[in-house]
């Protein structure tokens, strides 16, 4: 199709072509490796390879088979090229707008990275690699970088109780029972705005449980 818009371009009615009369054209396999010679000497990206080789999946073909007509000696790249098709939409789109620079290596750790923290953050990779123009071995850094921050993150505590403090009919505070996930621990929390002579008399009364709480 690029030769024949190329000739239309330049006003050639027609090309000079070589057939090759052993070929089938009925036979999708042939004409993926006759093809893959010819396209050697242009850029084909792995996303050109990829949806050939989901093509030839739709349509039964085993995997030695389409390995052989795409010129792959072991299997890792074929499996390489079905992470575009399990990429989130948003990556994936980015990966279509940069062919040659996202190639099947890259979608792979993008996969993995959807995986590990989520398709939000793996986006904000995504966008990352392009605008900086990561290597594969800086993007593996980086996601092993926000794997660190989501473990180093303390859990968020989880309201189970609650109640609203007045004083004077005024809603004065609250206080509340807090519970972190996995845990047999608890946090009361108090918060009160008072007047003085009562905070005071309050923070007596709340010494005094602790007291009796560390006599127990």
């Amino acid at each position: 199709m690029t030769r024949f818009l190329a000739a239309t371009t330049l006003g050639w009615s027609a090309l000079d072509v070589i057939v090759d009369p052993t070929l089938n054209p009925n036979d999708p396999l042939s004409l993926i490796a006759i093809s893959r010679v010819h396209n050697d000497v242009s850029k084909e990206t792995d996303m050109d390879r990829a949806a050939v080789a989901a093509d030839l999946e739709e349509q039964g073909y085993s995997q030695e088979a389409i390995m052989v007509a795409m010129g792959f000696k072991f299997p890792r790249k074929l499996f390489r090229l079905r992470a575009f098709r399990e990429l989130p939409e948003a990556i994936f789109a980015i990966a279509a707008q940069h062919p040659h620079k996202v190639s099947a290596a890259f979608a792979d750790i993008l996969k993995s990275a959807v995986a590990e923290l989520g398709a939000d953050k793996a986006t904000l990779l995504a966008e990352e690699l392009i605008a900086n123009n990561l290597s594969k071995e800086n993007l593996i850094g980086r996601i092993k970088t926000e794997r660190r921050k989501i473990a180093d993150k303390p859990m968020r505590a989880i309201k189970e109780r609650a109640r609203l403090i007045h004083f004077s009919d005024t809603q004065a505070g609250d206080l509340r029972l807090m519970r972190y996930p996995n845990s047999d621990e608890k946090r009361v929390k108090l918060d009160i705005l008072l007047p003085k002579a009562v905070a005071k008399n309050l923070f007596a009364e709340i010494e005094n449980l602790i007291q009796r709480m560390n006599a127990e």
